[in-house]
């Protein structure tokens, strides 16, 4: 349940945060991108790091998720690998389900990546 209340957190509360770790939890992608704009923002405005595996039962529908903000034409999510070049990193890792050794492995990842930026 954690993505799931990092996104609702991330819909009401941009004006507190900038960055944001999500891993195989979804809600609408047409309420994120719309509330992007409702808030005023871009997508200079906030960086989403998010990960999924390739057994875990959430993946589909997160990957799905995705790619859904991706391809809005508001253009506030575009696929990048650094603050630089996007705000939206996603990565699926081989072989992992929704347990704790994924999650440990990729707040360990996206915590280097935030503090390499």
């Amino acid at each position: 349940m954690g993505s799931v209340t990092t996104w609702h957190t991330f819909v009401n509360n941009l004006d507190s945060f900038k960055y944001f770790i999500t891993s195989s939890g979804a809600i609408s992608s047409n309420i994120i991108d719309s509330s992007v704009q409702e808030q005023g923002y871009t997508s200079k405005d906030f960086v989403i790091m998010s990960f999924t595996g390739t057994n875990d039962f959430a993946g589909s529908g997160f990957t799905s998720l995705i790619n859904e903000l991706l391809n809005k034409p508001s253009n506030n999510f575009i696929a990048g690998t650094n603050e630089i070049n996007g705000n939206l990193y996603f990565r699926i890792k081989n072989g992992y389900s929704h347990n704790a050794i994924a999650f440990m492995t990729y707040m360990y990842n996206v915590l280097l990546g935030f503090y390499n930026e």
